[in-house]
């Protein structure tokens, strides 16, 4: 895949360093665009308060997924990683999972489970806090920063924000 570095070399979250690359245009398939459309930045702002811009596709392949990366450039702790998986993609990488189902199961073993978020949802604390959720052939990871874990409000407004990303896949 082609890349670019973004014009602001690197951003950094609070929940981890990431050097962000954006995929080109002619690199990111429609229904990735799609995908990373299904929030807003007004909808990112309701979590992480600030001005994310409008997100962009950080990364579109089968092998890593499709990122949408949601920055305040006015705050560069201030962000919001939002990934796909589908079944689809994983299928065709010929990797370890085949299924978005499985993908789910492995990353969320030993989570938190989440009720009434798609087909299954869970918190995750390892490296960093994910918010992950299972809706027919896609998994949605929403990362977070540390604190929100232990904060019920916090929680309960990346659950909301989960909850629309979900409802609003094509």
């Amino acid at each position: 895949m082609k890349n670019r570095i973004r014009s602001t070399a690197a951003t950094l979250f609070s929940l981890l360093f990431v050097v962000s690359t954006v995929a080109l245009a002619d690199d990111v398939r429609p229904a990735s665009r799609a995908m990373c459309a299904s929030i807003t930045s007004a909808d990112v702002a309701e979590v992480i308060g600030g001005k994310p811009d409008a997100g962009e596709v950080s990364y579109d392949s089968p092998t890593t997924g499709i990122g949408c990366v949601f920055v305040d450039e006015s705050n560069y702790y201030n962000g919001l990683s939002l990934d796909f998986h589908t079944s689809a993609d994983l299928l065709a990488e010929g990797g370890r999972w085949t299924t978005a189902a499985a993908y789910f199961e492995e990353f969320t073993r030993g989570g938190q489970k989440v009720t009434g978020l798609g087909d299954a949802a869970a918190w995750v604390d390892t490296m960093y806090i994910a918010l992950f959720a299972l809706r027919g052939e896609t998994v949605v990871r929403i990362t977070a920063d540390k604190k929100t874990i232990a904060d019920p409000t916090a929680r309960a407004r990346y659950e909301t924000l989960m909850g629309k990303v979900i409802a609003r896949l094509p």
